[in-house]
């Protein structure tokens, strides 16, 4: 399986030209993600789920997980080519907590990439307040799971 570099992904994500794929626990892509990044851990890279979350085969799909040694990107990769996904790769950069392999930094984001965070849930069901989040520098989104 070849990896993507940060720089590559960074561009990609930019220009709307990749799938990105979390592979981490469900609490972990709450919690942060990476632009636009998709939820698919590996017991869910079933054909119809996939199907759902990536229609076009032809597309460049990149998957990550916690870091390098993590291997659940790469199974979930394994499992898309299988599927027939013609363009997948991995990215290795970002750490569960957000951090590069190696960096003594536990919340920084990697260098070019920066996380999202899901809005945290809000008492009552009601609306949270932007003023709670201008400081800040993680853009918010609101996550979709399929």
């Amino acid at each position: 399986m070849r990896d993507i570099a940060r720089e590559e992904l960074r561009a990609a994500i930019d220009t709307g030209a990749v799938a990105v794929v979390d592979t981490l626990s469900r609490m972990s892509w709450e919690s942060r993600r990476l632009p636009g990044a998709v939820h698919l851990p590996p017991g869910d890279a079933r054909p119809d789920r996939v199907a759902a979350l990536l229609p076009d085969k032809d597309r460049l799909v990149v998957t990550y997980c916690s870091d390098g040694g993590c291997t659940a990107s790469l199974r979930v990769a394994e499992a898309l080519v299988g599927l027939g996904y013609t363009r997948v790769r991995r990215y290795r950069g970002v750490s569960a907590t957000g951090s590069t392999p190696g960096s003594r930094s536990r919340r920084r984001d990697p260098p070019g990439l920066t996380l999202e965070r899901a809005r945290p849930p809000v008492p009552g069901g009601g609306r949270p307040s932007l003023q709670n989040f201008t400081s800040c520098p993680i853009r918010f989104t609101r996550a979709t799971v399929l």
